[in-house]
Order: structure tokens, then C-alpha cells, then sequence
């Protein structure tokens, strides 16, 4: 059945289990949301490649407040050629890109080649391409270029990994945005430098927002929460806050 014969509703931000409607974006997933509709519209939000860091605590719906306007590009820009990625692509195929899939519904994925990790979305005007690849398989890739990048747990990279991602931003003909989104890093760490307005190594095109565990608390069981909040106060700091710190020791995986 051809896609144009088909309704398809997508519920990116998740469906209630109960009655079956789709969530609304609480205001963070949608202040991102509004940013990148906004670069698509023309609006210059930073003098280079704008990128939008998102620095979260845990099960704050940080991955599908990036993954929601990636897939409104692919399904609204024709011809667009997206790259979802993290450090391994093991590690990106058991999160980001199951949740990906969870989202976009098998019937608007018009080809698919599972040996290059790349999908055919078929939007109302055409067809959006999406890669999926760990960060040392992208160099492998030759020159392709990208109108959009999605970087998955972005405090795992190295600074230079992340230059050479931003380097493939560059499809002409269409607006380009870099979104990351990840855990808060610890003090030091080359995010916080390159974020923070006072340090030497500032980067301006980048657009930090952080968002707390607490602004999706709702849709998190109460016994998660409670486990959460009796966490040592460096580590809520990090984990539940979504500020930048130091830990005294080890890193919780949740």
C-alpha cells in the first residue's frame, strides 16, 4: 500500500498506557523543538553551525527530545541525509535507535539497508535518509555529508571525535543543526569548557540547555524516584539535576 493511502500518527514523546493517547512534550522537549524549527525557518540562532547540547539527569526524556524534530527533518525535508550516532554502535542500536523505532512506525519506511545501517523515511513530499553508526565507522564513510547530526551520549566522545562529526554537517541546500544530548560530564571534562562563557575554549555555536530528571518525573515509577532521590547529593547534582560535577567515585549506570 502506498504511503499516501495511509494515516500514520506518531506519538514521539510516548503513549499513555492506560488510554492510548500520545504524551504532549513537557516544556524543555519542546523549547528544542521550537529552536530547530526555527533554523529550518531561516533564523540564525548563532553566527556557525548552531548545535543544541542538551545535558540531562536520567529519565528526563532527554534522547526523544532530540529524536522528535530529527524525524519531523526526514519526514518534512526531502532529500535530507540525517547520521544518528554514538561512541559504539552496539551501544546506539540498544538505545537511541530501538527508541527511534519505537517512534517511526514500519509502514513510512520506504528501503531499508540493514548493512549500512541506513532507512528510507517516505514523508508526504519525498523520501528523508537516516544513517545509524558508531562515531569510528563514520570515518569510513568517506565524504558523505550531512544536513543534520544527532549525537548520542555525547560526554562518551572525545573533543576531536566531536570536531571531526561537526566537519560532516555540510549537505547543501538545506538548513543544518547538530543536536547532542548526554549525561552531565564531570568538571574538566571538554564539554564543560567549550560550554562555559568564561573559559578560553568557549564555542559560541553551541546552545546548552539542561534539563532535570524532575521535569519528567510523572512518567517515571515511583519506585525509580525513590531510588533516585536517596543518591548522595554530588551524584543527584548530576543525575537528577543535569549539572555539570564531580562524583567521588565510580559512574552509576541506570
Amino acid at each position: 500500500m502506498a504511503i499516501d493511502e495511509l494515516t500514520v500518527v506518531l506519538s514521539p514523546y510516548g503513549t499513555d498506557p492506560v488510554t492510548g493517547k500520545a504524551y504532549l512534550p513537557h516544556p524543555t522537549q519542546q523549547k528544542i523543538l521550537d529552536l530547530v524549527r526555527a533554523i529550518r525557518n531561516g533564523q540564525s540562532l548563532t553566527k556557525g553551525i548552531t548545535t543544541i547540547y542538551l545535558q540531562h539527569g536520567v529519565g528526563a526524556g532527554g534522547t526523544r527530545a532530540m529524536l522528535t524534530p530529527a524525524i519531523e527533518m526526514l519526514l518534512e525535508c526531502p532529500g535530507l541525509k540525517a547520521l544518528i550516532c554514538r561512541k559504539e554502535y552496539a551501544s546506539l542500536r540498544v538505545s537511541a535507535m530501538e527508541t527511534f523505532f519505537e517512534i517511526v512506525p514500519e509502514a513510512i519506511i520506504a528501503e531499508q539497508n540493514e548493512q549500512e545501517h541506513r532507512y528510507e523515511l517516505s514523508g508526504p513530499d519525498g523520501n528523508g535518509i537516516v544513517y545509524f553508526n558508531g562515531v569510528e565507522e563514520v570515518a569510513k564513510m568517506g565524504s558523505q555529508d550531512f544536513a543534520l547530526l544527532v549525537i548520542v551520549e555525547c560526554h562518551e566522545l572525545g573533543e576531536r571525535q566531536f570536531r571531526a562529526l561537526r566537519n560532516r554537517c555540510r549537505q547543501a541546500g538545506y538548513p543544518h543543526v547538530i543536536l547532542m544530548e548526554g549525561n552531565p560530564p564531570p568538571e574538566g571534562h571538554w564539554l564543560s569548557q567549550l560550554t562555559d562563557p568564561d573559559h578560553v575554549h568557549y564555542d559560541a555555536d553551541i546552545l546548552k540547555i539542561e534539563l532535570s530528571s524532575y521535569e519528567n518525573w510523572a512518567y517515571l515509577p515511583p519506585e525509580y524516584r525513590a531510588t533516585l532521590e536517596r543518591m548522595p547529593a554530588s551524584w543527584r547534582r548530576r543525575y537528577l539535576m543535569g549539572k555539570t560535577g564531580f562524583i567521588t567515585a565510580g559512574t552509576p549506570v541506570y
